[in-house]
């Protein structure tokens, strides 16, 4: 769920084989968290609410409120590995390298870290119950930050 310009995870959707999927509490306190998204993405997020709203009244009384942001055109949730599928293809389609949406995370917690961000925010973002779990999955993309740091300790130990 989204408000305000912040995405609320509260919630894991389980696909089940054959079954209808799931909804369950997340895993551990930690995961529950709050995001806070960039103005590009709310406004895509409004551009889907809308388009979301035109599908509500093209089903009638068909339409299932489920309160998701991605939907069937009778607002049922989309099973995780539909939703996997089509973003397979949407990626080929735009020429991207092979992704998954699993790839998404790591790309965004990669480019976060290269960006400079404090590494206790980016595992917040990601629900990782501690730093050194980031710092663990992560640490192959700041090498470079222990230049960044001599230089910035040799700054501020100069005379001015």
């Amino acid at each position: 769920m989204w408000r305000n310009g912040v995405i609320v995870f509260t919630n894991s959707t389980l696909g089940i084989k054959g079954a209808e999927q799931t909804c369950t509490a997340t895993k551990s306190k930690n995961r529950r968290r709050n995001i806070t998204l960039g103005p590009a993405t709310i406004e895509l997020l409004r551009v889907v609410q809308g388009t979301q709203q035109l599908a509500k009244l093209e089903a009638g009384p068909l339409w299932q409120d489920t309160g998701y942001v991605f939907t069937n055109p009778d607002g049922s949730p989309v099973l995780p590995g539909t939703l996997t599928m089509n973003f397979r293809y949407l990626a080929r389609e735009l020429g991207m390298p092979p992704l998954t949406l699993h790839g998404l995370r790591h790309a965004f917690a990669t480019l976060a870290l290269q960006a400079g961000m404090n590494p206790k925010v980016v595992s917040e973002a990601l629900g990782h119950s501690s730093v050194t779990i980031t710092l663990d999955t992560y640490s192959h993309v700041l090498p470079n930050m222990q230049d960044e740091l001599a230089i910035a300790v040799e700054n501020l130990l100069k005379p001015s």
